[in-house]
């Protein structure tokens, strides 16, 4: 029979950690975590040879026998007539002989990845029998309690009998897991089992028993008060065995604890790691995490710990022929971790670029969908994100307006206005936030964090709050519109007022983002751009994917500009449009740093220290997508202008007057297009589209202050 070929000769796949046992689990209830995971690369050779080598945290086994995936992969390439050789590359991020899965992970993703590249169909099940004879062969046991989640996600009960497995597989219950990792020569699974007795009372065995139906139940109620409950019991089997290992001696103190903040602790697998286990809404989960860290540091013990959930995803293919999605760097090309914000080489930007080649890509896919008018484009924005980790409030979908007072106002017929400030928190923000908001949850973030005028502040708080993830907002102080500050009080974020302007607030931010772990969702994050890039899909969308001559944008901290020159490229290359429009990108007159080093008055941006404009959302002196923005610019042969305070009221004016309605920031582009109509750069017949970024409530001072000739510099 001729031998099978390769339908992709390069695959990427992320694996899950995973903790078995639950408890007194019996080696049969195991469950995937979302922290920490694998990535694996598998390349096809020519020879027929398994090398290996790693990229990652821990230590692999460069010998294909001695690891995991070795037995795995010869068995699929008997059993489907495969003679290829492999190079597989190992991101190790779990800590092997940890109770943690490490090996399972690995067996798993060979499975799951060779299935994929050569289009074998296997079912789950033949997925989980693969990969348990690779824990088999190199570790001496199938480990289906650790396999069979790792291949499925979220709670699997799995049994082993007669050379086969059968299991139980249940959706994932919301839980925040504590995940503490003693380090070195403080215990290993190895000692553990070597502990565990031969023989057992019969009454500890039906104690564990009862302790497993009720983690049946709770896994069947989906309820997370049962499942704290039921690992939180002692397992009387290998109680004893325990107190010999250093890292578990002291579980029962931990336990005891747990008592005291409400959650249930368990080794996990046979340890050393251990996991506590508590609900979202318990407020100490903080202090009891100091008090578990305290317990280990007076027996000597350093940890490691990490905060994750319940994933409800085993094994993911990340990318066919690469990855799909990868964080880079715009300046030197350096690739990042995914929740990464500047380059570790060179400090750079850093952009998502994206592998199209393996994703079904047309219009009619995304004119069929319905919902979210940003994840409608998900495959051009965020391809491999899992629905479960989407944090959505059905956002974009804006319209499109035309007004003759508006083209008598410009002095050009037939302006569209796409109104932005439709989206749910009344801005453009919305389209980039639910982008980066489920990017955190994928990443597991805990605290997210943005510096802002408003706009943003407002879209954070209220994602993070639909997400349950706390929201700290950095504001300047005294220059927020209070429209845009009630928001963000409302959605329930932490509010902290900085000295000075907005780039105060965001070197403020980045600082502590960096000390603290917090979550950077500023448009210096590279998803957010993501979002933003779907007001141009969906404008293409709208004008049946037959491009205008201009669009036109205001400029702040250009992210927007940045964003659409992507989305216009991306939509070039990809066949979607055969025109690239130009891009107007128009700043306030008090606030034009980009502006001067666009007419070459400056080399470099050169901040403006003391920026001023009535537009808000457009105060802001250093804007830090420069870069980006200078690119998109350039290639979409695009211009930048700036205009006065009094013409972005007047424009206003006209655009509330239509019954349209804007925020000041957004009537800049009505501003802008009427200088260049007057100065004959933009010409009867060309079709403009301005983007209208925010609500006319997001500042009513301005409005009423414009009406009564009380503004100051405007009359």
């Amino acid at each position: 029979m001729p031998k099978r070929n390769a339908l992709f000769p390069k695959i990427t796949v992320r694996c899950p950690a995973t903790s078995a046992n639950l408890g007194p689990g019996f080696d049969i209830a195991g469950m995937a975590l979302s922290s920490p995971s694998d990535l694996m690369v598998f390349e096809v050779l020519g020879e027929r040879a398994i090398t290996i080598a790693n990229s990652g945290k821990y230590d692999v086994p460069s010998e294909a026998d001695k690891n995991t995936l070795g037995p795995v992969i010869r068995k699929i390439c008997a059993d489907h007539l495969i003679s290829d050789g492999f190079k597989i590359t190992i991101e190790k991020n779990i800590k092997p002989a940890s109770g943690l899965g490490s090996s399972a992970a690995t067996a798993a993703g060979a499975a799951v990845a060779l299935n994929a590249m050569y289009g074998l169909g296997l079912s789950k099940k033949e997925l989980i029998a693969y990969a348990s004879l690779g824990e088999e062969v190199a570790a001496g046991f199938p480990h289906a309690d650790n396999v069979s989640p790792a291949i499925m996600g979220g709670i699997v009960l799995s049994s082993e009998t007669t050379g086969r497995i059968e299991f139980a597989a249940f959706p994932t219950i919301d839980l925040d897991l504590l995940v503490i990792l003693p380090g070195k020569d403080k215990g290993s699974t190895k000692i553990m089992r070597e502990a565990i007795p031969d023989r057992v009372d019969w009454k500890d065995a039906r104690a564990n028993m009862q302790a497993v139906s009720l983690l049946f139940e709770a896994a069947l109620d989906s309820s997370p008060e049962k499942f704290i409950q039921a690992v939180h019991r002692k397992d009387l089997i290998v109680e004893k065995a325990r107190a010999t290992v250093p890292a578990l001696s002291h579980l029962p103190a931990i336990q005891a604890l747990g008592d005291e903040y409400g959650f249930g602790v368990f080794a996990s697998g046979s340890g050393p790691a251990v996991i506590a286990a508590c609900l979202p809404s318990n407020k100490r989960k903080e202090e009891f995490a100091r008090g578990a860290l305290d317990l280990f540091a007076k027996q000597g013990i350093g940890v490691e710990t990490n905060w994750a959930k319940i994933s409800g995803k085993g094994v993911e293919i990340v990318g066919r022929d690469g990855k799909i999605s990868e964080v880079r760097c715009i300046e030197c090309g350096h690739p990042e971790q995914d929740d990464a914000i500047r380059c570790s080489e060179c400090s750079g930007l850093l952009e998502v670029a994206h592998n199209f080649s393996n994703i079904q890509i047309n219009r009619k896919l995304f004119s069929s969908r319905n919902g979210s008018g940003v994840w409608r484009f998900k495959e051009l924005v965020h391809p491999t994100i899992g629905d479960r980790h989407i944090v959505s409030r059905n956002e974009g979908n804006t319209f499109i307006y035309t007004h003759k007072s508006i083209d008598e106002y410009a002095g050009i017929s037939g302006i569209l206005l796409k109104h932005e400030g439709e989206n749910p928190t009344g801005s453009f923000k919305d389209r980039g936030m639910t982008v980066a908001i489920s990017e955190a949850m994928r990443a597991g973030a805990k605290i997210v964090a943005c510096a802002s005028t408003g706009n943003t502040s407002a879209s954070m708080s209220s994602y993070a709050s639909l997400a349950s993830i706390p929201s700290t907002v950095f504001i300047p102080e005294g220059k927020i519109a209070v429209g845009k500050l009630s928001q963000s009080l409302a959605y329930g974020a932490k509010i902290e007022q900085v000295k000075g302007n907005f780039d105060s607030a965001m070197e403020q931010v980045q600082k502590k983002s960096k000390m603290e772990g917090l979550c950077l969702l500023n448009s210096i994050n590279p998803w957010r751009i993501e979002g933003q890039k779907t007001i141009i899909f969906e404008l293409l969308m709208q004008l049946r994917w037959e491009p205008p001559d201009w669009i036109v944008v205001p400029a702040g901290n250009l992210g927007n500009t940045s964003a659409f020159g992507k989305a216009l490229k991306e939509a070039k290359v990809l066949g979607l449009i055969e025109k690239v429009p130009r891009l107007l990108s128009v700043q306030a007159e008090g606030a034009a740093p980009f502006y001067r080093m666009w007419i070459g008055k400056e080399k470099g941006l050169a901040p403006e220290t003391q920026p001023e404009t009535i537009a808000t959302a457009i105060r802001i002196g250093n804007p830090i997508s420069w870069p980006k923005a200078l690119r998109a610019i350039k290639f979409t042969n695009g211009i930048v202008e700036k205009v006065s305070d009094q013409e972005i009221m007047d424009a206003k004016a006209a655009i509330d007057g239509a019954g349209i309605g804007c925020e000041p920031a957004s009537a800049a582009t009505i501003a802008g297009v009427k200088k260049l109509v007057q100065a004959g750069i933009i010409k009867e017949g060309e079709k403009v589209v301005c983007i209208l970024t925010g609500n006319l409530l997001k500042d009513p001072d301005a409005t009423i202050g414009y009406h009564k000739a009380k503004l100051e510099h405007v009359g």
